[in-house]
């Protein structure tokens, strides 16, 4: 075999192993960004029924974002305006598909009392709940337990011990 065959071969075997490294980096990135962007979706149409100044029957109208309510997955945190989101994948969820609660100024872990303004916080540690992440509810001026009705307005009375529940922790009602 002559060298100028064997460095053509070796020179092709190089770029077709970058092209392939190069092609791995770029699905990736591509799976990175779509998982960014469901997280965020924001859709400007929303379904209504709303009749029209003439009397007739709107199936969708455009409306501004901020006018829209926030909707937030209370396993991952995951933000959406469009809460058809809640079909999509969610990791941290028992059944795989994202729960919705409504959009707040505050949020609360149901299991431990923590409280955060970014529903991201979820991702963190919580020894009470049943995934070991911390499960939300909305930021409320009461809270009450799910299973004996103890109130505060504080939310860190739920670690203590509940006799009525059946992991012997207070719950917080969603």
């Amino acid at each position: 075999m002559s060298r100028k065959s064997k460095f053509w071969r070796i020179f092709g075997r190089v770029i077709l192993i970058t092209l392939q490294v190069v092609g791995v980096i770029l699905l990736f990135t591509f799976k990175f960004l779509l998982k960014m962007s469901e997280r965020t979706s924001n859709t400007a149409v929303e379904k209504s029924s709303a009749p029209v100044d003439d009397g007739r029957k709107v199936t969708a109208r455009f409306e501004p974002a901020q006018a829209r309510e926030v909707y937030v997955c209370k396993y991952c945190g995951t933000q959406g305006r469009d809460p058809y989101f809640a079909s999509s994948y969610c990791n941290y969820s028992p059944t795989k598909s994202h729960s919705l609660i409504r959009g707040s100024d505050t949020y609360v872990c149901k299991f431990c009392g923590t409280l955060g303004r970014d529903p991201y916080f979820t991702s963190g540690y919580c020894p009470y709940s049943p995934n070991n992440h911390h499960i939300l509810t909305q930021g409320r001026s009461m809270y009450v337990c799910k299973y004996c009705g103890e109130q505060s307005q504080n939310p860190l009375f739920v670690p203590n011990t509940c006799f009525k529940s059946p992991h012997k922790k207070h719950e917080l009602i969603d």
